[in-house]
């Protein structure tokens, strides 16, 4: 908890996990509350009543959560850029987030997008439009690229997403010199892709090992921890593919129940770390127990 303060809250928060020898920073880029009808095939008296048995409120808050890999063999990756200064004083925390964790947004070397949502990718660019990370190249999925810069994308886009084609384009723009694409296998030393297709095209996690120690990001194969773990079909209107990404959901639900292994998630309740578990015929998220991964925390900011 945040301690008290008469000056106004501080944007951001960090916290570092260990991970063999890498560290894993969850980075905050803040919050915004949504309506039910931002979610599909779940009534909103289902998503009140799930949120109730969870301890939430009624109605929902997204959480958008980055993350950042240093290891000795490479420089600092991000992965996504988050969303910018284009929604508001909850949302675009993560230049706050990166001070707040000593890191310089010159110090990052790569970034990795998930996708090429507007809350994953707006911050690449500062309000003039410039590259907010000057230093860093840019690595996105082949599929998600051609979605978003090929015409066809945009007129078969969800109506939620329409809007956003052109900035999606500017955000990318300052980094077309030093842009490469994935499709599969290794993308940095102990990063390897991990394919999450559905809610978008190319959207795609990233599998992270170390010393026999493995974690998943899993991106945005969730929104609402509170619903989606118990209603797995349940997704939001902005997948592009709603059955696909359902059953992209669903079958990452079931390995990592299966398997045990760590996930982090883009929209998991900060600091986004947590494991999946069977719960009868659904799951439920435990988060992990994150006063062991490091003393070297950051208090969140109280909304």
């Amino acid at each position: 908890m945040a301690a008290e303060s008469s000056a106004a809250p501080t944007r951001g928060a960090y916290l570092n996990w260990t991970l063999g020898r890498k560290t894993l920073t969850s980075l905050s880029d803040g919050y915004n509350p949504v309506d039910y009808d931002i979610i599909h095939s779940v009534t909103p008296e289902k998503g009140v009543a799930l949120q109730r048995a969870a301890n939430r409120p009624d109605k929902p808050v997204f959480t958008h959560t980055m993350f950042l890999i240093r290891g000795q063999d490479h420089g600092p990756i991000l992965i996504d850029a988050g969303m910018g200064n284009i929604a508001g004083p909850t949302l675009g925390w993560l230049p706050d987030s990166l001070a707040m964790a000593g890191v310089a947004l010159e110090d990052i070397e790569l970034v990795l997008i998930t996708h090429l949502h507007p809350d994953h990718c707006l911050g690449l660019v500062d309000d003039a439009g410039r590259a907010r990370f000057p230093n860093a190249r840019l690595a996105v999925h082949r599929d998600e690229y051609a979605f978003w810069f090929e015409p066809e994308g945009q007129a078969n886009a969800p109506d939620s997403l329409k809007p956003y084609f052109g900035l999606v384009r500017a955000s990318l723009e300052p980094y077309r010199a030093c842009l490469d694409f994935f499709s599969q296998g290794e993308v940095a030393p102990g990063i390897t892709v991990f394919p999450l297709p559905g809610h978008t095209p190319g959207h795609s996690g990233f599998k992270v090992s170390s010393e026999g120690q493995e974690l998943l990001i899993w991106a945005d194969t969730l929104h609402l921890p509170a619903i989606q773990p118990a209603c797995p079909d349940a997704g939001v209107i902005h997948d592009v593919d709603r059955r696909a990404a359902a059953a992209t959901r669903k079958r990452i639900f079931a390995e990592a129940a299966a398997k045990g292994p760590l996930v982090a998630g883009c929209h998991l309740e900060f600091p986004s770390v947590a494991r999946l578990v069977s719960d009868g015929e659904a799951y439920r998220l435990v988060p992990a127990f994150w006063p062991s991964a490091t003393t070297d925390v950051a208090p969140t900011t109280e909304a």
